[in-house]
């Protein structure tokens, strides 16, 4: 499967900033698949070339790609919604569950089971491009997982990212939603698809950086991620894909162990 690049276009007419050209971020199109095979609007294949479409109905292929396959997991953006409504007003049971969706395509959602340890709860992991948040946003972070006691905590990961842990079903649309107005979101934080964007943690107040790189993270977030309501044209690449961006002398984010990087250098 192709990745789409993230192009800049000049808007016409579009003003300038300090001699620089404002540009528009957008994605381009992938040709679509030579071989007209009919696909259900929900199965992970539809964004797949052909190429890409045999290898994921191989006979030999893993358990979590055959599930993709059969629904695909950009599905639980809106299930997840439906769900917990329909928990908290008993209209099903957590037993009546699909276990697929519970144990592989939640995670699209950035929410993972752990149900050995915490059954019936869920870590969910967060989107936050270079890293940052504002006091408002780990506020609310905070109250999310406030209500579940000790049961509830939260993690630093090591791509500078926050994860949730306690959080239960019949809460998750409320707390994606309240994610979502404070301008976070947890929509494709894991499973096959770009991971938390980062770059130098520092970046605005090192006096060794060629250029601020949080306002490309931030447009690249928006873009891939579709302002954090899921794109689903980027949920099913062949494996996760970590990227970082950063402009300083020195390698604060490792760019060497990502899959994609660009480094700002003088020439």
């Amino acid at each position: 499967m192709q990745l789409h690049r993230t192009l800049g276009t000049q808007a016409p007419g579009a003003p300038t900033n300090n001699g620089r050209r404002l540009v528009i971020a957008k994605t381009a199109t992938l040709e679509p698949p030579a071989t007209e095979v009919k696909v259900k609007p929900t199965s992970g294949l539809k964004h797949l070339s052909d190429e890409a479409r045999a290898r994921a109905t191989a006979k030999k292929v893993s358990k979590f790609e055959k599930v993709k396959v059969e629904k695909c997991g950009s599905t639980m953006w809106t299930e997840v919604h439906e769900l917990a409504k329909l928990l908290r007003e008993g209209k099903t049971t957590w037993e009546d569950l699909s276990l697929d969706d519970v144990d592989i395509r939640m995670k699209f959602a950035g929410m993972f089971h752990r149900g050995k340890r915490t059954p019936k709860r869920f870590m969910m992991r967060l989107k936050l491009p270079n890293g940052e948040m504002t006091a408002s946003q780990l506020r609310y972070a905070a109250s999310c997982i406030k209500p579940y006691g000790a049961e509830g905590c939260a993690d630093i990961t090591t791509r500078a990212n926050l994860q949730l842990r306690g959080v239960k079903l019949n809460d998750a649309d409320k707390i994606i939603e309240g994610l979502i107005a404070n301008n976070m979101s947890s929509y494709q934080s894991g499973m096959d698809s770009v991971r938390n964007l980062t770059g130098n943690p520092i970046a605005g107040l090192d006096p060794h950086e060629l250029l601020d790189t949080r306002p490309i993270l931030y447009e690249m977030n928006r873009v891939l991620f579709n302002n954090g309501r899921g794109n689903e044209e980027f949920a099913n690449l062949p494996r996760k894909l970590n990227i970082c961006i950063s402009a300083t002398r020195d390698d604060f984010p490792h760019t060497q162990v990502q899959q994609a990087t660009v480094v700002g250098e003088h020439r």
